[in-house]
């Protein structure tokens, strides 16, 4: 008698395995336009990627700030928290059901592969083709993927403001993305383990359409 068990538990390991192989394809080209159009507009990257002890440090500071920011704005009240509804059950909703089973180095490589080709994309580039207040705003339209999370893309506009600000403060855009590769490599962890709030698959409160 032929056992479909096989086909069938291996259906959501490849599911996970596309959905990395995906997402670290898409950051990678994300950061090979950004690389190349800045290349094209004369930019040094060179000097943009000078690496320093300091460098370093204000990068690791600085994601230990987002990751902070994430647990103060995010965990007190769970689902009954409005922050929370508004920002983050959404990624839950959408990000989450790919993340379970994703072995922590497929989330390292995942949250590397963004931290670099995003803040090479939008820091690296277009942060010195639009300003600070203009990267960060395209930076934050790039994380709504529909209406419901349009709260979320205003919190990633902030957050690119202060990884914009961490270049300017620096000169150096390892700064940047060490805090990103920090912040979406815990959030990952977070949304694969439910951590900022426990309850992330129970219903909504009463009033909460």
């Amino acid at each position: 008698m032929h056992d479909a068990s096989g086909p069938v538990s291996s259906a959501p390991e490849e599911g996970r395995s596309a959905f990395v192989r995906a997402g670290l394809l898409s950051e990678v080209a994300l950061g090979l336009v950004g690389w190349g159009l800045g290349a094209w507009r004369g930019i040094d990257w060179g000097a943009q990627l000078r690496w320093t002890p300091e460098v370093a440090l204000w990068g690791s500071l600085a994601g230990v700030v987002l990751v902070g920011l994430h647990l103060v704005l995010l965990r007190p009240g769970g689902p009954r928290n409005p922050l929370y509804r508004a920002i983050y059950r959404p990624l839950v909703r959408t990000l989450r059901p790919h993340l379970r089973g994703v072995g922590t180095p497929g989330l390292f490589l995942l949250a590397l592969a963004s931290g670099m080709g995003e803040e090479v994309l939008f820091r690296g580039w277009l942060q010195a083709e639009t300003g600070l207040v203009g990267a960060s705003l395209l930076f934050g339209a790039a994380h709504v993927w529909g209406r419901d999370a349009v709260p979320y893309g205003l919190y990633a506009a902030a957050m690119g403001g202060l990884l914009g600000g961490l270049l300017i403060v620096t000169g150096s855009l390892w700064a940047p993305v060490l805090a990103h590769t920090l912040n979406n490599l815990l959030g990952f962890l977070a949304l694969r383990e439910g951590w900022f709030a426990p309850s992330v698959e129970a219903p909504a409160p009463d009033g909460d359409g």
